[in-house]
């Protein structure tokens, strides 16, 4: 079974737009692929839903968390030193704790759209794919990774 991590943005697009990032999460519902959202992500999702959905940031936000205990597991934040191993990772700081968690973890594929991601720094530790990039490895017919 493939491990994916995933960041805000994945979980902001796939909790409030749906789309193809939702089906992400539907491949964790029926047990194709094992999960991951760094601790730091869900931190900063409270904010960004805050920020960007007004009254309704507390019901997304609690079936966001509703659904991850659930569904995936959440990847703890590393201490200082480990996360700052990975700062040319990055290309903001706050991103850097995401990519520690995300290696500590070791997936098979981290998906990302973060434009603060340095994808040839990333790519030493970890594949970096997109959604379409995952769903693509699932056959329509039998929902099994190809190849």
């Amino acid at each position: 079974m493939l491990k994916i991590a995933i960041d805000t943005n994945i979980i902001f697009s796939a909790i409030v737009y749906r789309g193809k990032t939702r089906q992400l999460l539907g491949l964790a519902e029926n047990n194709q692929i094992r999960l991951g959202i760094p601790k730091y992500c869900v931190l900063e999702i409270e904010s960004v839903f805050k920020d960007r959905l007004g009254t309704d940031w507390e019901t997304y936000f609690r079936n966001l968390t509703d659904w991850s205990d659930v569904y995936s597991e959440l990847l703890p934040k590393p201490r200082n030193k480990v996360v700052n191993q990975y700062k040319d990772c990055t290309r903001d700081v706050f991103d850097t704790p995401v990519i520690a968690s995300v290696v500590a973890w070791q997936p098979d594929y981290f998906v990302g759209t973060d434009k603060g991601y340095i994808k040839e720094e990333v790519e030493k530790y970890v594949r970096i794919a997109s959604v379409s990039e995952i769903l693509a490895l699932f056959d329509a017919k039998d929902g099994q990774a190809k190849g």
